[in-house]
């Protein structure tokens, strides 16, 4: 994972030992003598249906297969395995966010459809030397030089350094306090357009955000109630990703995209735009958000695939919603163990 052994294990006790769906929730590994030479995860995700019931689906995550046993069917078999272990729990579907190119074409051959593309938005920086695009063309040693600088203190730095206290629009930048239960509020609130998204419970939220890989910043709009909230996280010493956002209207969503935008004079802003709706498309071609196209890194080429759990299940159908069109699902970056 390229973290120490420590982090690492703070890691997976989070994401597998404490998540919140135990139930679609397994970590599976593949022994030689004494020696791992893979593994392949699932973690437990919550997902809410327009019905309002709460389901469950397992997330495909961290597959790794030593290069030397890699085209020996590990893939093949950890997937049977997760697939066969889910449907004796009843979780009756898999998903997966993979921009693994190689694990995308292993997982068409065992029964996963794809279902779409991310889409990702881009508000470049302006008047900087740096920015997102130099991260593929430096070589290690000047990287690990860049981050050591002031650069490498964190874009965060930089957004805590302007953001202190109240921000031109009014907003608050609560810097690393999540407040669960304000979320909610907003979540309560807000239209969900959709038929499928992403469960945003107090609860739900309090786990998720304590993810020990990931530093996250919280922004809200209003108090007493919140009408809108914004959350970013560390991509690069070049770029934050907007991981999630709820706004009661649209002029609350301009707001905090306009106090992220001010406080990121050297900051590239990157967020999905595969659930947009046609309101805050217009608002982020107003902002200057500009789609980026596919490959433009490892980040941008991921796919939504499905895969129903029981053998010979080809049922692609949940609650009366079809799985596989893109547009019922609300899929934000938060939603994926990648931000």
């Amino acid at each position: 994972m390229g973290h120490s052994p420590a982090l690492n294990e703070q890691y997976l006790d989070w994401k597998y030992d404490r998540n919140p769906f135990p139930e679609a929730t397994a970590l599976y590994l593949a022994v030689s003598g004494d020696r791992v030479v893979g593994m392949r995860g699932m973690f437990g995700t919550g997902w809410e249906f327009a019905t309002g019931e709460v389901i469950a689906l397992a997330q495909d995550a961290d597959v790794m297969v030593a290069p030397e046993y890699r085209g020996r069917g590990l893939y093949r078999a950890m997937d049977i395995a997760a697939s066969a272990t889910m449907a004796e729990r009843g979780v009756s579907h898999m998903i997966s966010m993979s921009s693994n190119a190689a694990n995308r074409a292993a997982a068409s051959r065992l029964g996963w459809t794809k279902v779409g593309g991310f889409q990702f938005a881009r508000r470049r920086v302006r008047g900087w030397p740096f920015g997102p695009e130099l991260t593929g063309r430096v070589d290690g040693a000047l990287r690990r030089r860049l981050h050591g600088s002031f650069l490498g203190r964190g874009q965060f730095h930089l957004f805590d350094e302007r953001a202190k206290g109240r921000l031109p629009s009014g907003s608050f930048w609560s810097g690393t306090r999540v407040d669960p239960e304000s979320f909610a509020q907003v979540i309560d609130r807000s239209p969900q357009p959709r038929p499928i998204h992403p469960l945003r419970s107090p609860e739900y939220l309090s786990w998720r955000f304590d993810n020990p890989l990931a530093e996250y910043r919280f922004v809200y709009s209003g108090k007493d109630p919140v009408d809108g909230y914004l959350v970013l996280a560390k991509a690069s010493p070049w770029h934050v990703w907007i991981v999630d956002m709820e706004a009661t209207k649209i002029d609350v969503a301009r707001d905090l995209l306009t106090d992220a935008i001010k406080c990121s004079s050297r900051t590239a802003l990157d967020l999905w735009t595969v659930s947009t709706s046609q309101n805050h498309s217009e608002l982020l071609e107003e902002l200057a958000f500009r789609p980026l196209p596919p490959n433009t890194s490892p980040s941008t080429d991921g796919m939504f695939m499905v895969r129903p759990t029981a053998v010979g299940d080809m049922s692609l159908k949940l609650n009366g919603y079809s799985l596989t069109d893109i547009a019922n699902w609300e899929l934000r970056m938060i939603s994926s163990d990648a931000f």
